[in-house]
């Protein structure tokens, strides 16, 4: 588990600039990382905090769904990555 913060991309904070917008602030948050993981997720309040919506689903399977897939929704990559954690336990 690490500290982070998440926050829009570069290119995303650019684009809100230059059309006026206001950038969202980094969002602080802790994260579990899974180097073997095919997706990264997070939490829909942490993606509304962005400014970011979902724009499509996917299915994936979780050890809470077993065999059965789960739809979630799906968020274009306008998030930068994880900023260097401040503490990892």
């Amino acid at each position: 588990m690490v500290n982070a913060a998440l926050g829009v991309s570069e290119a995303r904070r650019q684009a809100l600039l230059t059309a006026g917008q206001a950038v969202p602030q980094f969002v602080s948050i802790r994260a579990l990382l899974d180097t073997g993981a095919s997706m990264t997720c997070v939490d829909p309040t942490v993606i509304a905090a962005l400014g970011l919506a979902p724009t499509g689903m996917t299915q994936m399977i979780t050890p809470s769904t077993g065999a059965v897939p789960h739809n979630a929704p799906t968020t274009p990559r306008h998030s930068q990555s994880l900023q260097r954690p401040t503490r990892l336990l």
